[in-house]
């Protein structure tokens, strides 16, 4: 009955039998990207607004700008000279041991610590959602691509709800 019901689902959701592990590991991948960036944009949020207050808001919005921009074009640059697989594993490392550092500083913190987490906390969000496609883009055929993605995608929307 189970194995019916299984089938059924893959058959509606067009997701062939061998393509069911890579489908729930991506939706999987993004669901958990997509969470990490909303819990740290809701972190940075609350104590930028603590600290300064709404009406500088608009000045951070010009900042996140530039920074991400600037990282970005250069990961761009940089990217394709190394298996994708490697360079998300290195940078996501990067990321939690910058965030874990970020916490000590921010024992003692001071107007320049929210600034910078404000803007880290964009880039790394970029940066995870760029990486997070194109490797799910290396993955997948551009046939595959049209049938799976929005399934994948899915992942995304599930970690907004909750």
């Amino acid at each position: 009955m189970a194995k019916r019901w299984q089938a059924a689902l893959l058959n509606q959701l067009k997701i062939w039998p061998t393509e069911t592990k890579k489908v729930v590991l991506l939706a999987l991948y993004l669901m958990l990207a997509v969470s990490a960036s909303i819990i740290g944009r809701i972190t940075r949020d609350s104590l930028f607004l603590s600290s300064f207050g709404s009406n500088q808001l608009v000045y951070m919005y010009m900042t996140v700008a530039v920074a991400v921009s600037v990282p970005s074009y250069l990961y761009g640059y940089v990217a394709d000279r190394f298996r994708r697989d490697h360079i998300i594993f290195v940078t996501l490392l990067f990321f939690a041991v910058s965030f874990v550092i970020l916490r000590i500083l921010l024992e003692n913190p001071s107007g320049w610590m929210y600034v910078f987490l404000y803007n880290w906390t964009e880039i790394v969000g970029a940066f995870m959602m760029i990486q997070f496609w194109t490797f799910s883009g290396d993955l997948s055929s551009s046939r595959e691509g049209k049938r799976l993605f929005p399934i994948i995608g899915g992942g995304g929307v599930v970690a907004n709800i909750v």
